[in-house]
């Protein structure tokens, strides 16, 4: 049994021919490329994580409590790894085009002695326009921008998380005050609930210090969980797992203080959210000089190689664009249009920063002037109105009712003293947020 011969059709072999050059340029080339790697997210180690990172008991001070924002925060670090990524991008900016590998192949239809010509040509374009250092220029405008967003984001969270310390504070301060008035309070009303039995109060005057007793409590339960929802709002603005155990420490934070000096309209131009905005704006104008760059022609330059009729010839290919019509126009009028966005978006900054510190300002001295005057005039006032009483109901000059009437005038003045003093907190650290 003889083998057979199988005869090989001249393109098949041409191809053939081909593969065998390219196939291993082409493997070559593609060793190199990246390869897509998912990154799912794993919920039960992440939940895991956090839940570990929130576990240990601890006391926390006001100060502790910021750095805790700083580290733990979602929003700071969402902002922190956009700007690994902007700088990761900067990294890797700036290259050049990758080369071309162009391969042609023509047949004669009639049969010649040779009957193929091949040509290929390797084509290097070189940036003689600058357009890849431009690029990177503007890479790193942006990425400067992130880092100052990183700043105003880290500025505004340290008042946030100040604001809502006070919020915290004040709060407790409600509830165990708001505790020793109930306390007092139906102390007394049980001598009124034996001189109603005794027929010695009227039922109506009863039925309303009953009445007024329920509201108390009611109120007291309120307060507990206004307590407890500060508390939650407080550990969630600093990134805790809502299952910490976190006993935060008010005693230790002080009183807050205005700035000795505001800072002027022009001073508010080097406010970390101006800035920002400027940062923006530069690197607008980096990505319009890099448009603008662009409509100039690169050239394109490599060698060649031909074979025709059985003869091999070298040479040089050469080629550029020519900016007749095209020239980039419509991504220099959008990087043109970005800019002027950003110019705007700075002064709009500027101006909104301006008019948040006169109204900052204008607050802080409402504020001051309304808690001075209920310290200076109606707690003294309801304070000694309450003295006065005490002393009539001890020497059976007033009733009960009186007694209890003055109660609650002297608790209703002293927690509005109290939310008059949580406005003032809050106003000087609006003020402080735009000096520092």
């Amino acid at each position: 049994m003889g083998c057979r011969l199988r005869a090989v059709h001249p393109l098949a072999e041409v191809a053939l021919m081909k593969s065998s050059i390219l196939f291993p340029l082409l493997l070559c080339a593609v060793a190199g490329c990246r390869t897509y790697t998912p990154a799912p997210v794993d919920w039960e180690q992440e939940r895991a994580a956090w839940t570990a990172q929130s576990a240990e008991p601890r006391d926390m001070t006001l100060a502790e409590a910021k750095q805790y924002a700083l580290f733990l925060n979602p929003e700071i670090n969402a902002l922190r790894v956009r700007h690994l990524a902007s700088s990761n991008a900067v990294r890797q900016t700036g290259w050049w085009d990758d080369p071309e590998l162009d391969v042609d192949a023509l047949r004669f239809i009639k049969g010649v002695p040779h009957p193929w010509i091949l040509g290929s040509s390797l084509a290097f374009t070189i940036p003689v326009n600058g357009v890849p250092a431009l690029e990177r220029k503007a890479a790193e405008a942006y990425t400067f921008a992130d880092a100052c967003a990183i700043i105003v984001a880290e500025r505004a969270l340290m008042a946030d998380v100040e604001r809502a310390w006070v919020q915290f504070e004040y709060t407790q301060k409600r509830f165990l005050f708001l505790l020793q008035h109930v306390f007092a309070f139906q102390r007394e009303a049980v001598v009124a609930q034996a001189l109603f039995f005794a027929s010695e109060l009227d039922a109506t005057e009863w039925k309303r210090i009953e009445l007024e007793n329920k509201r108390l409590e009611t109120e007291l339960l309120n307060a507990k969980g206004r307590v407890e929802a500060q508390s939650r709002a407080l550990l969630q603005l600093l990134g805790f797992h809502p299952s910490a155990s976190v006993w935060f420490d008010v005693d230790a934070s002080g009183d807050a203080q205005a700035p000795a000096v505001t800072p002027t309209e022009d001073a508010l131009v080097r406010h970390p959210r101006v800035q920002e905005k400027l940062a923006r704006l530069g690197a607008t104008e980096a990505d319009l000089r890099t448009e603008i760059r662009r409509q100039y022609p690169n050239i394109r330059i490599g060698p060649a190689l031909q074979s025709e009729e059985g003869l091999t010839r070298a040479g040089l290919t050469f080629g550029l664009t020519l900016p007749l019509w095209n020239r980039n126009r419509k991504a220099i009028a959008e990087a043109e249009g970005a800019r002027q966005s950003a110019r705007i978006e700075a002064l709009n900054e500027w101006k909104r920063l301006v008019s948040e510190l006169e109204t900052a300002q204008e607050m802080l001295r409402l504020s001051e002037t309304n808690e001075r005057l209920r310290r200076e005039m109606e707690l003294p006032a309801a304070l000694r109105s309450l003295d006065a009483i005490k002393s009539l109901y001890e020497v059976g000059e007033a009733d009960v009712v009186a007694l209890l009437a003055a109660l609650q005038t002297y608790a209703a003045v002293w927690m509005d003293w109290l939310d008059a003093k949580q406005a003032v907190r809050e106003a000087q650290i609006s003020v402080r947020y735009f000096a520092e």
